[in-house]
């Protein structure tokens, strides 16, 4: 069996920039494509440009060619931002009217650029919130 037998998972080499994965529990995105190399000993590998979706930090990550590494698939959703009550911060859903609650620790990368009524966009995995991006 390959390393990327495991259904529905799929191997690095199957990755591309934009796409969303999840390491240590910890949803990055894909900012460049992946690069293949052969160190002069052992196996080749595959080198990742990740950024982490809460904090902004990108680094690189190097994988084993073949190994799977698990995505996820995120919904972004435009939300107006309501308010903060100092430890969440209030987001609502103009077609739903749902209000989404983020900790201070889920925005604070973001938090000084909130503005009241502004709109942003939610990244969402499985109905959970993961991080604010500002809207473009």
């Amino acid at each position: 069996m390959s390393a990327g037998w495991y259904k529905g998972m799929p191997t690095v080499n199957d990755l591309s920039k934009g796409k969303y994965i999840v390491l240590g529990g910890t949803y990055y995105i894909i900012t460049k494509d992946p690069i293949s190399f052969k160190p002069l000993k052992g196996s080749s590998k595959v080198q990742l440009e990740i950024k982490n979706l809460k904090t902004g930090q990108v680094h690189i990550e190097v994988f084993n060619d073949g190994a799977c590494v698990p995505t996820a698939d995120l919904e972004r959703r435009s939300l107006q931002y309501s308010y903060t009550d100092g430890t969440n911060y209030y987001f609502m859903d103009d077609l739903t009217f749902e209000e989404v609650v983020m900790s201070s620790d889920d925005v604070k990368n973001i938090a000084d650029k909130l503005e009241d009524n502004m709109y942003v966009d939610i990244l969402f995995d499985q109905y959970i919130p993961i991080c604010v991006v500002l809207a473009d």
